[in-house]
């Protein structure tokens, strides 16, 4: 088998040599090269912001789920329950007794705090605090439970302030 480097073509009536190019030069295979990284690292770059994205806000999901979850374990103890604590706040706790005349004392200062039969997220700090009003001067008008809460996720960093009022329906007597 015999193997035609060059070919010779006759154009316009002179005759020219054309080579074929089976392969490519360091040069074109180094630039090659070195666009594709670029591609890569900006990919891999736009990936890690996503990633990163897609974190923060599954994390402050979770934030905003249980300081909801918290909120409406309280409140319906509020609603139904007697509130103990006095007239007054800020407190850190407060102290109900519900329909079952079980003592319950909420505070959000705790390490490790449960509410109801559901314990929090372990990366979630929770501060916070309670008023406790009862208008003295008009008759048959519910006590109030103002709560402020912030809820604040070790990991991130990310911190969610709630707050919400409750009036229970244990009126003054």
């Amino acid at each position: 088998m015999i193997r035609i480097e060059n070919l010779y073509v006759l154009m316009n009536g002179n005759f020219k040599k054309q080579f074929n190019n089976n392969g490519l030069t360091l040069i074109e295979v180094v630039v090659s090269l070195g666009i594709f990284s670029l591609v890569v690292m900006a990919a891999i770059g736009i990936f890690s912001v996503s990633l990163k994205s897609v974190r923060q806000t599954f994390d402050e999901q979770i934030i905003q789920e249980a300081g909801r979850f918290i909120l409406e374990t309280i409140a319906k103890d509020v609603r139904v329950g007697r509130i103990v604590t006095t007239v007054g706040g800020p407190y850190s706790a407060l102290e109900i007794i519900n329909a079952k005349s079980e003592t319950i004392i909420y505070s959000f200062n705790c390490a490790t705090c449960t509410f109801g039969t559901n314990s929090l997220p372990p990366n979630l700090a929770l501060t916070g605090y309670f008023y406790v009003q009862q208008p003295v001067s008009v008759y048959f008008v519910p006590p109030r439970v103002p709560i402020v809460l912030t809820a604040r996720s070790t990991i991130t960093g990310l911190r969610i302030d709630l707050q919400t009022t409750v009036s229970s329906r244990e009126y003054a007597e």
